[in-house]
């Protein structure tokens, strides 16, 4: 279904045939909302009409993780192969074998980061056309849920099972040496302000956490902000405005004062 965030109402559920399972992941570019599902499928609403196009495209492996890169190109993050989709067709794929849970791409569209959850591991390939070239591996203490490019193309952040959110520089070394470590449980999904000065994080733990990279050792928590549901994904709306959606099925929109 879709929302318009001016008037925060609700409008209508998108037409069309969906997935036939769990919606894993989402991405929008200029004209359509890209989802990726347990069904193995990677389908596209049109933003216009608010329809499921009738094509879609199905991996050999479950895809986990999607996101928008230059050109109009989407790259999917699979449990056995990273794949670049152009138009409805998939055009290239990248065999892997740590099983990818999570894909973010950098600004600039080369730099591409795939999250693994059996290795523990961030992996960034520089990818130009159909070619995938490994550029840098980071290791965590827990599987890589989520990770996040900053808008500016500064910073990437990674999120992981082990509670902690580690922040990296455009040229993959620590940002900072404080530890972004005060979820109580595993960190399910991390998102930038439009402004690239903070991170909002949501966790197991039902709270929302705001990261600031000016002063990296000042965080704002909003605690049990899905009471007795884990936060499933977050967002900002603007630099002062955050988004969450929790398993209680409700969507909760945040003025953020830092």
């Amino acid at each position: 279904m879709y929302w318009n965030m001016e008037k925060f109402c609700y409008h209508d559920r998108i037409k069309g045939k969906g997935h036939s399972n769990q919606v894993q992941n989402m991405a929008c570019d200029k004209d359509y909302v890209n989802t990726c599902s347990l069904d193995d499928t990677l389908r596209f609403i049109h933003q216009d009409g608010h329809n499921y196009l009738l094509e879609s495209i199905k991996f050999d492996s479950q895809p986990r993780g999607v996101a928008c890169g230059k050109d109009k190109a989407i790259l999917v993050a699979c449990l056995n192969e990273i794949c670049i989709v152009m138009g409805t067709a998939k055009t290239a794929s990248y065999p892997i074998d740590y099983e990818g849970t999570s894909i973010a791409v950098h600004p600039g569209g080369h730099d591409v980061a795939v999250g693994g959850a059996k290795d523990m591991k961030v992996h960034v390939y520089y990818v130009s056309g159909p070619c995938f070239s490994p550029k840098a591996t980071m290791e965590h203490r827990g599987a890589i849920t989520d990770l996040a490019y900053s808008p500016n193309g500064v910073y990437l952040a990674a999120s992981d099972s082990n509670r902690k959110i580690i922040l990296y520089t455009d040229s993959y070394e620590l940002a900072h040496t404080h530890e972004w470590g005060f979820h109580t449980a595993r960190v399910n999904c991390v998102a930038w302000s439009p402004n690239s000065l903070f991170l909002a994080s949501g966790g197991l733990d039902t709270n929302i956490i705001i990261w600031s990279t000016e002063n990296p050792t000042k965080h704002l928590t909003i605690k049990n902000a899905h009471p007795q549901s884990q936060i499933t994904k977050i967002g900002f709306l603007d630099d002062k405005v955050v988004v969450s959606t929790g398993q209680d099925s409700n969507i909760k929109i945040w003025d953020i004062v830092f």
